[in-house]
């Protein structure tokens, strides 16, 4: 019998604690932010992890496949998507690979590609947010940046459990 994955709904609560520090921060101008990033890191590092363990635990499971799409060891997939820069193509080839190798393996709880797709992409858009304009116009994009980003996170938050009930219904098949 093939191991379950974590549950997403662990990634939630670090999530929220680290978006709710940074609106407090951003929005109400605070001025002892360098302070509340210090509180919202851990949080940060602790959705990175969680959520690392989860996808390695995934493509463990997603080893059994037949599907000719690229299908890395769960090391590989992991380990790849910290590497600088190359990690920003990576995180499509991650997801999106791994979405169809457990559509390929189901029948029921299929995973929507074109959302885990649409959710990279708009993750990547919001990372680049972090660039700090300073003229009106940037300011702006910024905005728009920032909210593309969260727009990114809410997708993957969403795509975990597409990802999660896959899971589920591989284990259950191999009992």
């Amino acid at each position: 019998m093939k191991k379950l994955p974590l549950h997403p709904a662990i990634v939630v609560a670090p999530v929220g604690v680290a978006f709710l520090i940074g609106v407090v921060g951003g929005v109400f101008k605070v001025p002892f932010f360098p302070d509340l990033f210090l509180f919202c890191l851990p949080a940060s590092v602790g959705v990175a992890v969680l959520q690392s363990i989860f996808l390695y635990q995934l493509w463990a499971l997603v080893q059994g496949s037949d599907l000719r799409a690229k299908k890395p060891t769960p090391g590989k997939a992991i380990g790849f998507w910290f590497i600088p820069f190359f990690g920003l193509y990576w995180t499509f080839i991650l997801w999106r690979n791994l979405a169809l190798h457990l559509n390929h393996l189901t029948t029921r709880n299929k995973v929507p590609v074109e959302l885990v797709v649409v959710g990279c992409a708009l993750f990547i858009a919001g990372l680049f947010s972090i660039l700090n304009p300073s003229t009106p116009t940037a300011q702006l994009i910024n905005a728009v940046l920032n909210a593309l980003g969260f727009g990114g996170m809410v997708i993957f938050l969403i795509t975990n459990f597409y990802f999660y009930g896959a899971a589920r219904e591989i284990c259950e098949v191999t009992k």
